[in-house]
């Protein structure tokens, strides 16, 4: 922690984990220690894997009944949040583990550093009442990157779930070079199962080329212009 609003919003957080607790899906805190640079939280062990992976291990489809256990602790863990006054405000499937490997196992809400008290009514900030705005606005206007150690299908898949249909919802189409990765039998079968269209730029006409460097190009001219500025 480097900063006072970093310092301010671990604090809040170790908090936060000792206020709630007394709930089946809430991960459960059992101490915070620190030291002059790292504040170190020691909680449950939960060694099932992310929602995330669970889903992505199932073709990104869940079967009703399986998808009403999922959704009805998911439910009762954030209403007993609310209940308590506290608003977790990073809700992902990534944020959601599994106590262990088994299928019925379980899980737990995790990850409270964005969460916050709140009452009814109250604001959030200076003239700020409690909301959320849609990135659908903001959609064409930026460009999501993740560095990845390989290029395969399950990275793809789990980009784009993650990345893309988590936050943005389910595209009609995707638009890829042609390369091996973009044209497997995993990723068309996942793809099919959201009835999204893929199309593959040619070589001859790339379509897609030179967004990365147009989009470099405006991030480099903000940050000349805000060190002009200062």
């Amino acid at each position: 922690m480097t900063t006072a609003i970093e310092i301010k919003d671990v604090h809040r957080e170790v908090k936060i984990l000792k206020y709630l607790s007394g709930h089946a899906n809430l991960v459960k805190f059992y101490e915070a220690y620190e030291d002059d640079l790292n504040v170190y939280i020691i909680m449950e062990l939960c060694g099932g894997g992310e929602l995330l992976d669970r889903i992505l291990s199932k073709g990104g489809k869940y079967k009703e009944k399986d998808a009403k256990v999922i959704v009805i602790q998911i439910l009762s863990v954030i209403a007993f949040c609310h209940l308590q006054g506290v608003v977790h405000r990073d809700l992902k499937p990534e944020n959601f583990l599994f106590t262990t490997k088994d299928e019925n196992a379980p899980m737990k809400i995790i990850d409270f550093g964005l969460s916050d008290f709140i009452r009814p009514g109250a604001l959030l900030g200076r003239n700020k009442r409690s909301s959320f705005s849609s990135p659908w606005t903001y959609f064409s206007k930026w460009v999501e990157a993740e560095a990845l150690a390989r290029i395969t299908e399950e990275a793809i898949i789990k980009f784009l779930w993650k990345s893309i249909i988590c936050r943005y919802g389910i595209p009609h189409r995707l638009v890829s070079d042609n390369g091996r990765q973009f044209q497997g039998k995993k990723i068309q079968v996942w793809c099919q199962g959201f009835n999204i269209q893929q199309a593959f730029t040619s070589v001859a006409y790339p379509q897609a080329n030179g967004q990365a460097e147009v989009t470099n190009q405006e991030i480099l001219r903000g940050l000349k212009t805000k060190l002009d500025h200062e």
